[in-house]
């Protein structure tokens, strides 16, 4: 059973507000057990803003971000790639050549849980093993494919990116990973943003580590793409394996603010 393990001393743990308000003026309230409050503002993908005649444009957007820097700000190409399957990559690249494993900074920290050793009795474990009910959740969660990167001793379960509302709720449905403004559940999902005058939405992103030792967290203005090893489908956790009595699993949470011209992440600080 998955349960948030609070008694864990993170020094960079953080965990979503109960209310929360946005610097750019939309509201995302919600609760996730276990919170505690965070400062939030929202990273600027560019310091040059779209010119009128793009704003003004009726159609569906176009995502004309100047600056497109995956995971911190989308533009077209890689929302498209996100809808048809695609995964964002949060793996931040080392510092001198360092070991261990680094993410961008995530939203939240939602829960940290041991091993099943029922699953696992001995020391060491295969991943897939360790792993089989976490996959088994997903799947009945509507998350048919992961995204698996590996690390000795370690690995990252990403999911796909996906629509959720005012309060934090995953909106389910045929338009769960679409995350454009063209489906029929824009009163639910979008929301007036002062700053624009235009409406905005919310989409996060969730992300399983599996490690001995804590994941090291890099803030936005600091983060480098590692963008060197393969992200490589579920199956890849059949050729790794665990300390079974070390490892936890860490629950992540990424969240990006989507308005007409700009996909961008929504930070901790």
């Amino acid at each position: 059973m998955w349960r948030v393990v609070p008694s864990v001393p993170l020094p960079w743990m953080a965990a979503v507000a109960v209310s929360l308000a946005l610097l750019s003026g939309c509201a995302l309230a919600g609760e996730l057990e276990g919170a505690a409050g965070l400062q939030l503002t929202v990273s600027e993908p560019t310091q040059q803003r779209p010119s009128p005649a793009v704003a003004s444009v009726p159609q569906e957007p176009e995502w004309v971000v100047r600056q497109c820097r995956p995971p911190k700000s989308l533009c077209g190409l890689t929302v498209k790639e996100l809808e048809q399957g695609g995964f964002l990559d949060f793996r931040a690249s080392a510092v001198d050549g360092g070991a261990g494993l680094r993410l961008l900074s995530p939203f939240a920290v939602t829960r940290i849980e041991p091993l099943d050793r029922g699953r696992c009795p001995a020391k060491l474990c295969a991943a897939h093993v360790a792993l089989a009910g976490l996959l088994e959740q997903l799947l009945r969660e509507g998350y048919y494919t992961q995204s698996v990167a590996l690390l000795p001793g370690s690995a990252i379960v990403t999911l796909r990116t996906e629509r959720i509302d005012r309060t934090l709720k995953v909106l389910k449905g045929s338009c769960r990973f679409n995350l454009v403004a063209r489906c029929a559940d824009l009163d639910t999902w979008l929301q007036e943003d002062k700053k624009s005058g235009g409406p905005c939405g919310f989409a996060q992103t969730r992300v399983f580590v599996a490690a001995a030792t804590a994941p090291a967290f890099v803030g936005a203005a600091s983060f480098t793409p590692l963008g060197a090893t393969p992200v490589l489908g579920a199956e890849a956790l059949r050729s790794a394996s665990f300390d079974a009595g070390a490892v936890k699993v860490y629950e992540l949470v990424y969240v990006h603010k989507i308005c007409r011209n700009e996909m961008a992440l929504v930070r901790n600080g």
